[in-house]
This record gives C-alpha cells, sequence and structure tokens, in this order.
C-alpha cells in the first residue's frame, strides 16, 4: 500500500509540473501578429485603397480629356474641299465655367467659345492631369512597398 500512495504522490507532482503556468514574457509564435500590428496593416491597407480609387478617377478624367483634345485637333485641321462652297462652320467644342448662385443652382459665370483658347486650355489641363496621375501612380508603388514593411 506504501508504494501505491508514493506512485500516486510521484503522479500529482508530475501533474503540477506540467500544468505550470507560463511566463508573461513569452514571444509569439512566429506567423501571429500583435494587435498593434495588425491596426497599422490595415490603415496601410485603406490608404491604398482610397489612392487607388482617386487615381482610377483621374484615369478616366485623362482619358476624357485625350478624346476631347483629338476631337479639338481633327476638327480644326479638316479641310473643305476647293469646289465646294466654303459654310463657315461653328466650332463645336465650348468651355463654361459654373458656379453655384442665388438659391444654391449652378448658374454659368461665362463660355469660352474661341477655338486656339479651347485646344490650349484642354492642352494646359491635360498636363496638369497627367503630372497629378504620376504622382498618385508613385504614391500607389510607395504604398504598396510600404504594405511589406
Amino acid at each position: 500500500m506504501e508504494k501505491t500512495v508514493e506512485t500516486q504522490k510521484k503522479n500529482a507532482k508530475a501533474t503540477a509540473v506540467a500544468t505550470k503556468p507560463k511566463a508573461a514574457n513569452v514571444v509569439p509564435a512566429k506567423g501571429t501578429l500583435k494587435l498593434e500590428n495588425m491596426e497599422t496593416i490595415l490603415q496601410k491597407i485603406e490608404r491604398l485603397e482610397q489612392l487607388k480609387r482617386h487615381y482610377g478617377r483621374l484615369k478616366y478624367k485623362q482619358t476624357d480629356l485625350q478624346k476631347a483634345l483629338e476631337k479639338i485637333k481633327t476638327h480644326k485641321s479638316k479641310k473643305s474641299d476647293k469646289f465646294e462652297q466654303e459654310e463657315v462652320e461653328e466650332f463645336p467644342y465650348v468651355i463654361v465655367l459654373k458656379g453655384k448662385g442665388d438659391y444654391d443652382r449652378f448658374e454659368e459665370i461665362f463660355t469660352i467659345n474661341q477655338p486656339e483658347t479651347v485646344e490650349n486650355f484642354t492642352a494646359y489641363l491635360l498636363n496638369e492631369v497627367d503630372q497629378v496621375v504620376e504622382v498618385f501612380k508613385n504614391d500607389l508603388q510607395e504604398q504598396t512597398k510600404n504594405l511589406g514593411n
């Protein structure tokens, strides 16, 4: 009977050693992230998605401006046949600046309808949008690189 009591005591000690609580300063296992790191990653992903949305909108506007400039140039380069009677065709493209007027309604402030002015202004806008698109492209690449860090 003494042996069984001693065996039970040894088993109790072994169980107590096996269930000993771990220390508080345990290094997390590989593949696990702390909550702070996860929040930082989520913020970076959100910023990246926001940049992608703005980049998409700018690319759309850039494409529209390119098409408009091409149409303006083709219209300008059209030449009527020498034998046909020359018709004075009104320039079909205008730039209209609108602003809020009375009762918060949009009203025309002024209209630009001179062909050279419209072409130059469209080219200027396209140049500015190209520069902004390039900045957004660089920001997207930078944010993508930072996401990995």
